[in-house]
């Protein structure tokens, strides 16, 4: 590999260009939005980073490495302009590899597009910090499937540094590694290229990094105790898959349940398509080879989808105690992407065809980031009124400011504009958080944003309750009332 691996055509650049103008129009509602997400609210407020507990060294890394060392300032929109580029050059790199060559129209752009698509990475790309690692540790995955022929020790040395570097940070994200070898096993069975050698050394390295993973990094760093310990425990077994495939389906169905039936049926018209043409390219093709293997390859590509997304969640069948979110199904990306990409197979009507359903279906796709964008500002708004209100009133009651404590019962309720959005699009309710609650300290860390003192998170107590029960509020409107007892402020959403 030399530096002209780096280098662009001219047609690459428009790609490159074409495709970063894209994913910057999708994430610019989430950047506008200007939200704190999840983690963020702590480490905005602490420069706190705490990547290394959850065994993400890489990650720790290159945050300090943005924010030039300790603490962790806010440094958003970077990380997420950076993430466009940075995935846009890498998904140029894969596309020049596999799909430009046969296509030098806008054609490729469908499967660009897809990549980004996916509605479940929404709540990854709203992370201000984390979202560069996680479209980072996306990005090498595509980097490695585009390298040019090694030779096999060289080769499984980088694809095991990069698969440990994609565990480092952000471990979901070996599902598209792993797809990643399935969708290179049918790029080559359609260039006539060596698949074997490629296999062994992609599942080995995988298997390598694993290891090496498990045996050295995780000990290193992760936390032995509390939640991050059982969020990191892992086991294969009847009950942990089947936990697993029962969560992933209620995300699914939660998110399909949103789409309007129009949309569904011209998605799978588009899918049917999309598949058709790319097994009649794969059986004219091989129309050379013996009829069994141009059976055995165009069955493949017909199923390679489905293969994809498989192989792609697989990595997540051996935690044994985390529930399963939207931003662990990063990986299904890669089905999508591959996917569209079979747009570039196409010919005469079918191609015309392909071209009307992938604008409907990309169209619904931006409407549908977009819609999440303007939740996140629509809650952001809201609930800052409700917040300010509340650190004014504390500071009201608690004049000498003796309190040290802090315990909620309920949670702030959604703006209504929110409310609207979730009823047409209930994954909504699952991905835009709101914040105050009293579950775990994310659900207060918004509170200190307002505050000129620090308030710790704190379970109610008997004697917390027997006040809310007896006792009259010292603040109570509307919308929640607010109890001093001793060093501890009471905040109940009614």
């Amino acid at each position: 590999m030399t530096l002209s691996f780096f280098r662009f055509s001219l047609k690459e650049r428009k790609f490159f260009l074409s495709l970063t103008l894209l994913y910057t129009l999708y994430v610019l509602p989430i950047a506008m939005a200007d939200r704190y997400y999840n983690d963020d609210l702590s480490r905005a407020l602490k420069g706190a980073t705490g990547w290394n507990g959850d065994g993400r060294p890489l990650t720790e890394l290159l945050i300090r490495f943005l924010t030039f060392g300790r603490p962790a300032t806010d440094i958003s929109p970077l990380p997420l302009i950076l993430s466009v580029v940075l995935l846009s050059w890498c998904m140029t790199l894969y596309f020049r590899e596999h799909i430009l060559e046969f296509e030098a129209s806008a054609f490729p752009l469908i499967g660009g597009c897809a990549l980004l698509a996916n509605p479940f990475l929404l709540s990854d790309l709203s992370y201000k910090y984390d979202c560069i690692s996680i479209v980072l540790s996306m990005a090498l995955c595509l980097f490695v499937f585009s390298l040019p022929e090694l030779a096999f020790v060289a080769d499984l040395a980088v694809r095991a540094l990069v698969s440990l570097a994609v565990l480092c940070l952000f471990q979901p994200s070996t599902g598209i590694f792993l797809a990643l070898i399935f969708a290179d096993i049918f790029f080559r069975l359609l260039k006539g290229k060596k698949v074997v050698r490629m296999c062994i050394s992609s599942i080995a390295a995988l298997a390598l990094s694993l290891i090496f993973y498990v045996a050295v990094i995780a000990p290193a760093f992760v936390d032995d105790l509390g939640w991050r310990a059982e969020a990191s425990s892992i086991g294969l077994s009847f009950e942990t898959i089947s936990r697993v495939l029962k969560d992933i389906y209620i995300l699914f169905a939660i998110y399909y349940e949103g789409i309007p039936v129009t949309v569904l049926i011209i998605a799978v018209v588009l899918f049917i398509m999309l598949l058709s043409g790319g097994a009649l390219k794969v059986w004219r093709t091989l129309e050379r080879e013996n009829a069994a293997r141009r059976k055995a390859v165009t069955l493949y590509v017909i199923f390679l989808p489905f293969i994809l997304g498989a192989a792609g969640l697989a990595p997540l069948m051996v935690l044994n105690s985390a529930r399963i979110s939207e931003h662990m199904l990063i990986a299904v990306s890669v089905p999508l992407m591959f996917t569209g990409a079979l747009a570039v197979f196409s010919e005469g009507r079918l191609r015309r065809a392909i071209i009307i359903t992938s604008v409907i279906c990309l169209l619904f796709a931006f409407s549908y980031s977009y819609t999440y964008g303007n939740a996140l500002k629509s809650q952001k708004v809201y609930e800052t009124y409700v917040t300010e209100n509340i650190a004014r009133d504390i500071e009201r009651i608690d004049v000498q400011e003796k309190c040290t404590r802090i315990s909620v019962s309920g949670r702030m309720p959604r703006s209504r504009q929110l409310k609207l959005m979730c009823e047409k699009y209930p994954q909504l309710a699952n991905i835009v958080q709101t914040y105050l609650y009293g579950e775990n300290w994310i659900g207060t860390a918004f509170l200190y944003h307002y505050l000129q003192v620090n308030l710790v998170c704190d379970d109610m107590k008997p004697e917390d309750e027997e006040l809310i029960s007896t006792g009259t509020p010292d603040i109570d409107n509307s919308l929640y009332q607010l109890y001093l007892n001793d060093d501890k402020i009471l905040l109940i959403f009614k």
